[in-house]
């Protein structure tokens, strides 16, 4: 059981970074940053959080250990064309203990 858990967490990791260097092409990528999200020039929102957009995407995007949800939930549905509606659901144990879960 130890081995296909193992095996599962090397796939989840292989996921997230093809997904965080799918956006950091994507963002990279000189005729998509004046494309919107939600209505903001992706480098105009990039620029909240960092200096330039070169500088979100090493530290933010492609920075293992740090979240970037936030931004992977509205630049990859603009990169795959998909409309996607995402739930996040609380598993943590006071969610099971008050019966949200």
């Amino acid at each position: 059981m130890h081995q296909l858990f193992s095996v599962c967490d090397a796939f989840d990791k292989c996921v997230v970074y093809f997904i965080r260097k799918l956006t950091a092409n994507f963002m990279l990528d000189p005729a998509v940053r004046e494309q919107q999200a939600n209505g903001l020039p992706l480098e105009v929102a990039c620029l909240v959080d960092r200096d330039s957009i070169e500088e979100y995407v090493h530290d933010l995007i492609m920075g293992f250990g740090v979240d970037a949800m936030g931004v992977l939930l509205i630049i990859v549905p603009i990169i795959m064309k998909i409309n996607i509606h995402i739930v996040n659901i609380d598993t943590s144990k006071q969610a099971k203990e008050s019966g949200q879960y």
